[in-house]
C-alpha cells in the first residue's frame, strides 16, 4: 500500500518519486472534508484510472495489487455468534478491520512503527 501511495503521489506533474514526502502520502490516505469511509478508496481509484490503468485488467499488475488493497476487511456481524461462544468477538481483534489500504496505510504511518521519509 505504500507503494501504491508514493507511486500515486510521484505521479504528480514535477514530483520526483525520491522527493515524495510523508505528508503528502497522509494527505492522500486520509479522509477528506466531507468524505465518507469508502471516499479514499474512490479518490485513489479515480487517480489509478487517470494513470490508465484498468482496474479490472489482472494482467496489470498495479490493478491486480489494488483489487488486493481495497478489499474491507471488516467482519461479519457476529453479534448473534457471540451469545453463543462468547469468545466469538474476541477473536475479531485479531484480524484486519476495515479496507486493506487504509488500514495498512495507518499502521505503517503509525508512530509506533517509525518509519520515516
Amino acid at each position: 500500500m505504500l507503494a501504491t501511495a508514493l507511486y500515486l503521489v510521484a505521479a504528480e506533474p514535477g514530483t520526483d518519486p525520491a522527493d515524495a514526502t510523508r505528508d503528502q502520502v497522509e494527505t492522500l490516505a486520509r479522509r477528506q472534508d466531507g468524505e465518507g469511509a469508502g471516499d479514499t478508496v474512490r479518490r485513489w481509484e479515480e487517480r489509478l484510472v487517470a494513470l490508465g490503468h484498468d482496474l479490472a485488467d489482472g494482467r496489470d499488475p498495479v490493478s491486480a495489487r489494488w483489487r488486493v488493497l481495497r478489499t474491507d476487511n471488516s467482519p461479519a456481524d457476529r453479534h448473534a455468534d457471540a451469545l453463543d461462544d462468547p469468545h466469538a468477538l474476541d477473536e475479531d481483534v485479531l484480524h484486519r478491520q476495515g479496507r486493506g489500504v487504509v488500514e495498512g496505510l495507518d499502521y505503517v504511518l503509525s508512530a509506533d512503527l517509525g518509519l520515516r521519509f
